[in-house]
């Protein structure tokens, strides 16, 4: 084991295992983590909901007539909205599913639409005809096109998205191998890191008076293959010293990021593609 695992002085509030792949994973300030369970034997794949809280979920197992091409789109005030895809294995967009969080039931659907934005009560779809692209404002509660817009009026409500009030999720930032950091970031991370003597990528987030970080530690030279060991840890800065450390990934071919992000007193992170765990950090 590369530099071994410490001692957790904390353990996961909670885990919940898909059966298949976790695909993807989008969290939301609402309260909840929305995710992707897909079976890549059977191409097909399920959509869950869980309190991002306990970890019980809301409802799971909702699937829908496309087995396999479909995806989550966006999160916009509690109405889930999915895609499909134009065609298989490319990858523009086409066809809406709208789904009501709370309950897990379907809203409306539109045959025709591609997701643009949301905004405010509304999403912002176009559609694709011989002669031109319309653009159409949407309800987002019941699916009911609104009216068609203007190309300079489209433009300007996407340019104040930026405006409308971020939600709670925090991704981590990136230290390069040789980039210089802060002293306490860098007696943190060397403190997480310990005994791994190849400096890889790390990814952390400042929260509070914790830092979650997560990095790989390289196989030997002299192994049979290059392979990475993927793992995650908390530093209290208060109390100087490592509060919990876990293994996310054993064997990966090489070092990938975005695989955490932290939302409230939780941070969450992945491990072995399929289970999904959560860390209190008070």
């Amino acid at each position: 084991m590369f530099g071994g695992l410490l001692r957790k002085r904390r353990s996961t509030a909670w885990e919940y295992a898909v059966d298949g792949v976790l695909w993807r994973l989008l969290p939301a300030a609402e309260g909840f983590l929305l995710g992707e369970d897909r079976d890549l034997e059977q191409k097909t794949v399920s959509f869950f909901c869980l309190d991002d809280t306990t970890g019980s979920f809301r409802w799971k197992g909702l699937a829908f007539p496309e087995k396999w091409w479909i995806s989550m789109e966006v999160l916009h005030r509690n109405v889930l909205i999915l895609h499909e895809y134009a065609a298989p294995d490319m990858p523009d967009h086409k066809k809406l599913y709208a789904v009501d969080v709370s309950t897990g039931a379907a809203l409306w659907s539109n045959d025709e639409a591609k997701f643009l934005f949301a905004h405010g009560e509304h999403i912002y779809a176009a559609r694709e005809t011989f002669e031109e692209r319309i653009f159409t404002e949407i309800r987002l509660v019941d699916g009911v096109a609104v009216r068609e817009i203007g190309a300079p009026e489209l433009h300007e409500l996407q340019r104040s998205l930026g405006r409308e009030p971020a939600g709670r999720v925090v991704f981590p930032s990136i230290v390069r191998p040789g980039e210089s950091v802060d002293p306490g970031l860098s007696e943190a991370l060397s403190a997480l890191r310990k005994n791994d003597a190849e400096e890889t990528l790390t990814e952390y987030i400042e929260t509070g008076s914790s830092i979650v970080a997560a990095w790989c530690s390289a196989s030997p030279p002299a192994a049979p293959e290059r392979s990475f060991r993927q793992r995650i840890g908390v530093y209290d800065r208060t109390r100087r010293r490592v509060e919990f450390e876990d293994e996310m990934n054993a064997k990966l071919s090489m070092p990938i990021p975005d695989m955490f992000f932290c939302k409230g007193s939780f941070a969450y992170y992945i491990k072995e593609k399929r289970t999904l765990c959560a860390v209190h950090l008070k």
